[in-house]
């Protein structure tokens, strides 16, 4: 069985780095047709969804968030919310990264069974207090299905908007081809 490290942090790392990759396609994208970068960064989907930037920064907080919420002893990572455009936010990704891939196996292992607790207050809203009664349950049913729809979301707004992408940069799969 894989430790709640192996669990937590593998996946959200690799997500952010094909992130990362579909980001670096979208930078080529706008030097290429010479599109403004603003058509990019400042899409969504549907008027009630939020941006693309606001996609990417909430990635980032979902995978940073994790580590001290599964261990509260963990100081928490801050990065505030100020990158609007597609190489910043790419250096934000890999300043991330290399938090994640600095939290140790044992900062998070023999934590499996311990309660998730916190609390958010979306803008406008009153406090929304989630609990989890495990941190493997916190992981598979919250952490990871947020983070990826923020990748999924990103990914989808560049698409929509004329990004040469496919299935394969979403997965980076073909690094795994032979």
């Amino acid at each position: 069985m894989a430790s709640l490290h192996q669990l937590a942090l593998p996946p959200v790392i690799n997500g952010m780095r094909n992130t990362i990759a579909f980001l670096t396609k979208a930078q080529t994208h706008i030097q290429t047709t010479g599109i403004d970068p603003s058509t990019l960064t400042t899409a969504s989907l549907h008027p009630t969804m939020r941006e693309f930037t606001a996609q990417i920064h909430w990635l980032i907080d979902a995978a940073k968030a994790m580590p001290s919420r599964i261990n509260p002893s963990l100081p928490p990572f801050s990065l505030p919310d100020v990158e609007t455009d597609i190489p910043s936010l790419i250096a934000k990704l890999e300043k991330t990264i290399a938090y994640l891939e600095g939290i140790k196996p044992e900062d998070l292992n023999g934590r499996e069974n311990d309660e998730v607790l916190f609390v958010i207050r979306p803008p406008g809203r009153e406090e929304i207090r989630l609990r989890w009664d495990t941190a493997v349950v916190y992981v598979q049913q919250f952490a990871h299905a947020n983070f990826w729809f923020h990748v999924t979301t990103a990914y989808d707004i560049l698409r929509h908007k004329g990004v040469e992408l496919g299935k394969a940069d979403f997965l980076q799969s073909a690094r795994f081809l032979q």
